[in-house]
């Protein structure tokens, strides 16, 4: 073989080469887009969907002598519907224990 034809041949076989690699990532895209797009758009809609609480416990801050200047307290949040309440000067009973 001359020098052209083992540079041809080269040449061919990445053309080859990248011509397998593309219609492989077009199979995929099919596959993803038109085969799987039912199961994969149910699956996106139950995890966007939920609804999770994450605990965010805080440490202390302290000072260089270890003498605490803040701590984390359990509070409680009350809110009031003002278009609720008729008669202002009524006591209104809390619709559950806290």
């Amino acid at each position: 073989m001359n020098h052209h034809a083992v540079i041809h041949s080269r040449i061919r076989m990445v053309l080859v080469g990248t011509t397998v690699v593309f219609i492989l990532i077009a199979l995929q895209l099919f596959s993803v887009q038109v085969v799987r797009a039912g199961a994969i758009s149910k699956r996106a809609a139950t995890e966007l969907m939920s609804t999770s609480t994450v605990p965010a416990p805080r440490g202390g801050i302290t000072d260089i002598n270890g003498v605490s200047l803040a701590t984390s307290v359990a509070a409680v949040t009350i809110v009031v519907d003002q278009t609720e309440i008729t008669d202002p000067k009524k006591p209104h009973k809390l619709p559950h224990q806290f």
